[in-house]
C-alpha cells in the first residue's frame, strides 16, 4: 500500500485532488456535452509508467521523519539560520524525490513527454481529428465527450486543446455548438476557452464544484497566510472521513502508533474549552518560526511551478502569493510568472466579464455547490461554510453564508426578506443565494463532499442542458436548496434541516469541555510517557544492534 508522505503535505496539497466521478453518464440531450473532468487524473509518462496522482512508497514517511527528528529538534530549540538551515535542507531532500518526475521547468512546461489517461485508467486519452458520434437515439450521453488532460498545464495550453477536441465533435456529430460542463480544475480550463476562443461554438454552460472562482486552502497555501486552530482540525478529522490521523503510515517507526495517540490526545484537550488553545497556538508558532519560510521552496519542488495550480488562488490572495513564492527568484521564474499573471489578468479578474457576455448572448450558465463538511483546517476561513475542500462563497461564484455551525444573522434574513428575496435563503439558515452572479440558476446540495459525485449529480446537470429556460423554480424536485441522502436528492426544507451539516448539535457544555480536558490531559501525560519509552527503548535497540 502507498499512502501520503505526511499529515501536513495531504492538507497542503489535497485542494488539487478532485476525485473523477465514478457513476455513469446518462442521456445528455440532443447537443452534444463536453465534460471537462477534475484535476488529479492520471499521467503516463513517455514509457508507460503512472506519475500521477503522486504516491509514495510504503514507510516512507517514517523513514523521513526519523531522519529529520533531529535536525527539527535542533531548529525549533536553537531557532538560529544555521539550524533552520540544516532542516531545511534535510526536508527538501526527502521532498524532491517525490515530485521528481512531475516537477515543471522553470517556464512552466513539462519535463519530457506526458500522456493524461481515461480518468484513472491506463488507457491513453488522445484528441481525434474527427470525434465519433456517439448519440444514443435523439439524445447524447452526458459523457460521451469527456476531456481529459495533463492537469499540471497552463489553463489555455489546456484550452487549446479543449478547442481541437470540440472542433472534431462538431465535425464528426454535425452539430453547430456544445455544451461545456466544467468539474472541479475542469471549471478554470472552461473559462481559459472562453477567454481565448470566445463562446460562438458554446451552447449551455455548467460548473459542477468548480475552481473557477479560486479556493481559499490553495490561496492561503501560496500566500503564506496559513492560520490553524485545535477546534477546526478536529472538527476536520472527525467529520471527514476520507482523512484520519489513522491513514498516515508511521509502520516504519517503532513508536508510531503512540506518536499518533499522543497527536489525538493533544488535539483533543486543547480543542475543549473556548478560548483555550494550545495545540493552534504551538501549531502556528511552529508554521510562523520555521514552516513559513520553506513553503515557497516545497512549492518549488512541486506544485507551484505548476501553473494550474496557480489558477486556484483567488484575486484577494494573488499579488501576495507571487510575492511569498518567488522572493527573489523573479528572473529565474520569469516564463511560469508570464503565464500565471496572464491566466490572472485576463481570466480570473475578467470571470464575471466573460460570464455576463455569454449570457448576453443567449447562453443560459448554472452551477451546483456542495456544502455541509468542515473546510480544512488551514486558513483564518476554514470555519466557513464549504463542502471539506472549497468554500460555498467561491464556488457558487458569491453566495453569501455562514459559518459551518452557525447560521446567517436573524436581521440580515429578515432584511432579505422585506427587499423579496426571502425565496434565495435556504431551510437550514446557511445560504443567501441572492447574491449569487446567477441566483435562478445556482443549485446547492447540502450533506455532500467535495470529491462525491454522485448519479444524481449528472442527472440535474442533464436537466438543466436539456430544459430550455430552466431555473431553480422549474422542478419541484430540484429546487434550489437539496440533500443528499442515501444516494438521492431531497427539498431541504426546516425539517430535515439540520442533516444538511455534518458534526453540528452535539456541541459540548461548558462543563463537559472541562472533564474532556481533564480526561485528555491525563491520556497525554500517559501517551507522553509511553511515547518517550518507545523511542528510548530504540534508542536502545539500535544501540545493542550496533555494537
Amino acid at each position: 500500500m502507498k499512502k501520503a508522505i505526511s499529515v501536513f503535505l495531504v492538507l497542503l496539497l489535497i485542494f488539487l485532488g478532485c476525485v473523477p466521478a465514478l457513476a455513469a453518464g446518462a442521456s445528455g440531450g440532443a447537443v452534444p456535452t463536453v465534460y471537462i473532468v477534475g484535476g488529479n487524473g492520471g499521467l503516463l509518462n513517455a514509457e508507460g509508467e503512472m506519475v500521477l496522482p503522486i504516491d509514495t512508497p510504503e514507510g516512507y514517511l517514517g523513514e523521513a521523519v526519523s531522519d529529520c527528528a533531529g535536525d527539527l529538534a535542533k531548529a525549533l530549540l536553537l531557532r538560529t539560520p544555521e539550524a533552520k538551515q540544516t532542516y531545511k535542507e534535510k526536508l527538501l531532500s526527502w521532498v524532491a524525490p517525490i515530485y521528481e518526475d512531475v516537477v515543471m521547468d522553470n517556464n512552466g512546461d513539462p519535463i519530457g513527454e506526458y500522456v493524461p489517461t481515461l480518468d484513472w485508467g491506463y488507457v491513453p486519452f488522445e484528441i481525434p481529428d474527427v470525434a465519433p458520434d456517439r448519440i444514443s437515439g435523439s439524445v447524447y450521453e452526458l459523457r460521451a465527450y469527456d476531456f481529459n488532460y495533463d492537469w499540471r498545464l497552463d489553463p489555455f495550453v489546456n484550452a487549446a486543446k479543449l478547442d481541437a477536441y470540440i472542433n472534431a465533435i462538431l465535425l464528426g456529430t454535425g452539430a453547430e455548438k456544445v455544451n461545456l460542463l466544467g468539474r472541479c480544475e475542469g471549471g478554470t480550463i472552461l473559462m481559459a476557452y472562453l477567454a481565448e476562443y470566445g463562446h460562438e461554438k458554446v451552447n449551455k454552460i455548467f460548473f459542477n464544484t468548480t475552481a473557477s472562482n479560486g479556493y481559499i486552502l490553495a490561496s492561503a497555501v501560496f500566500s503564506g497566510e496559513m492560520e490553524f486552530s485545535a477546534k477546526e482540525i478536529n472538527a476536520f478529522l472527525k467529520n471527514n472521513p476520507n482523512f484520519s490521523l489513522d491513514s498516515l503510515d508511521l509502520s516504519s517507526l517503532s513508536s508510531g502508533e503512540d506518536l499518533l495517540a499522543l497527536l489525538k490526545a493533544f488535539l483533543d484537550a486543547s480543542s475543549a474549552i473556548p478560548g483555550v488553545d494550545p495545540a493552534g497556538a504551538l501549531v502556528n508558532r511552529l508554521y510562523a518560526d520555521l514552516i513559513r519560510e520553506m513553503i515557497p521552496d516545497i512549492l518549488l519542488l512541486s506544485y507551484g511551478t505548476f501553473p494550474a495550480a496557480w489558477a486556484m488562488v483567488d484575486n484577494d490572495h494573488f499579488d501576495a502569493a507571487l510575492s511569498y513564492v518567488f522572493a527573489g527568484r523573479e528572473e529565474e521564474y520569469a516564463g511560469l510568472i508570464e503565464r500565471i499573471v496572464s491566466y490572472h489578468e485576463n481570466v480570473s479578474l475578467k470571470t464575471e466579464e466573460l460570464l455576463r457576455a455569454c449570457e448576453a448572448d443567449g447562453i443560459e450558465v448554472g452551477s451546483v455547490t456542495k456544502y455541509g463538511y468542515p473546510a480544512m483546517p488551514l486558513c483564518a476561513e476554514a470555519d466557513m461554510l464549504s463542502d471539506g475542500h472549497a468554500l460555498v462563497s467561491d464556488v457558487s461564484f458569491g453566495a453569501t453564508t455562514s459559518t459551518h455551525s452557525g447560521t446567517l444573522d436573524e436581521k440580515y434574513i429578515a432584511g432579505r426578506i422585506s427587499e423579496g428575496k426571502g425565496k434565495y435563503i435556504s431551510a437550514d439558515k446557511k445560504i443567501d443565494a441572492s447574491t449569487c452572479m446567477f441566483p435562478d440558476t445556482s443549485w446547492f446540495i447540502g450533506n455532500l463532499e467535495h470529491q462525491d459525485f454522485p448519479y444524481v449529480l449528472d442527472a440535474l446537470t442533464q436537466s438543466f442542458f436539456l430544459t430550455d429556460g430552466m431555473t431553480v423554480d422549474t422542478d419541484p424536485a430540484r429546487p434550489q436548496f437539496m440533500l443528499y441522502n442515501a444516494g438521492d436528492l431531497e427539498p431541504l426544507t426546516e425539517e430535515n434541516a439540520a442533516q444538511s451539516v455534518v458534526g453540528v448539535g452535539n456541541e459540548p457544555t461548558f462543563s463537559d469541555s472541562v472533564y474532556r480536558f481533564n480526561a485528555a490531559f491525563g491520556n497525554i501525560l500517559i501517551r507522553l510517557i509511553t511515547f518517550v519509552r518507545s523511542i528510548i527503548t530504540g534508542i536502545v535497540d539500535h544501540a545493542k544492534g550496533t555494537a
